[in-house]
This record gives structure tokens, C-alpha cells and sequence, in this order.
């Protein structure tokens, strides 16, 4: 068994920034938990729905009777995107020549990227229902909106009578 050079084994020891699986492991598990609970916390929150019915008699109104229904529901963007952000920076960390401190930079980053989406995601989904979609419709006429889009997927559905 050769034995080290005493003389260069510290400076060798001192300049290593090899990943140790035993430094970057519990981030990689913490990046993936928290990726989970985000895209939880987003299905879970991101679902809502309204609906109104108006009209009443034609001769009095000039308009029909009808009813509009809409549901938020989350966006299979989102959850692209969150899976993207983490299998990057999981294979990134996993890369040979990588070092422990900008693997760890890479994993908090990543998280706080995760989490932040969701965090967006949500805010825009719960502003943009806020506005009350319906309120600009009426029975026989054309209905647009701005959609949240991608960060919800919206559902709109108009009856007439």
C-alpha cells in the first residue's frame, strides 16, 4: 500500500472541494421534500370555482336567461416547471467535478426557486379569481377574460335559455 507524500497530503486535503455524499445528502433530500410539499401546497390551493345565472324575462330585459361557471384548477405548466428546476439541479449536483459549496449554492437555490414558483402561482391564480371573471358577462353576449395563464388553467362554461 503506497503511502501519501506528508507534504502535499494537507494542501491537498485543504483545496478539495469534492462533494461528499454525506454533506450534500440531506440537502438533496430536504430539495426534494420541499418540491413535494410545493407541489401539494399549489394543487391543494390553486383549485376554486363561481358561477352566477342571470336574465330574468326577455321583453323586460332585452336579454335571455343564462348561467356562466368557472373553475381554476392548477396548471400542468407549474408542475413542469417544478420538476424541471429540481432534476436540473439534481443532476448538477451530481456532475463529478462539482464541489460542495457550489452544490449546496445549487440546491438552496433551486429550492427557493421551487417555493417561490409556487408561492407566484398561487398569488396570481387568487388574484386573477379576486377580479370576478363573471361579473362582465351577460346572457347572449360574447364573454373574454384574461386568463392566468400558465400559471392556472381555467375551465368556462356558458349556458343560454
Amino acid at each position: 500500500m503506497a503511502q501519501a507524500d506528508p507534504q502535499t497530503a494537507p494542501a491537498l486535503a485543504l483545496t478539495s472541494d469534492a462533494v461528499t455524499p454525506a454533506a450534500v445528502s440531506p440537502r438533496r433530500r430536504r430539495l426534494v421534500v420541499l418540491a413535494a410539499i410545493s407541489a401539494a401546497t399549489y394543487t391543494v390551493f390553486s383549485h376554486a370555482s363561481a358561477g352566477r345565472c342571470l336574465g330574468g324575462a326577455p321583453e323586460a330585459s332585452g336579454r335571455g336567461e343564462g348561467c356562466i361557471s368557472v373553475t381554476l384548477s392548477p396548471s400542468p405548466l407549474v408542475f413542469l416547471a417544478m420538476a424541471a428546476i429540481l432534476l436540473v439541479a439534481l443532476a448538477r449536483v451530481a456532475r463529478p467535478g462539482a464541489g460542495t459549496r457550489a452544490s449546496q449554492r445549487t440546491i438552496d437555490r433551486a429550492a427557493a426557486a421551487i417555493a417561490l414558483l409556487a408561492l407566484v402561482s398561487l398569488a396570481v391564480c387568487y388574484l386573477w379569481f379576486a377580479t370576478d371573471p363573471t361579473a362582465g358577462w351577460a346572457p347572449g353576449e360574447h364573454f373574454s377574460t384574461l386568463l392566468p395563464f400558465p400559471f392556472g388553467s381555467v375551465d368556462i362554461v356558458t349556458t343560454e335559455r
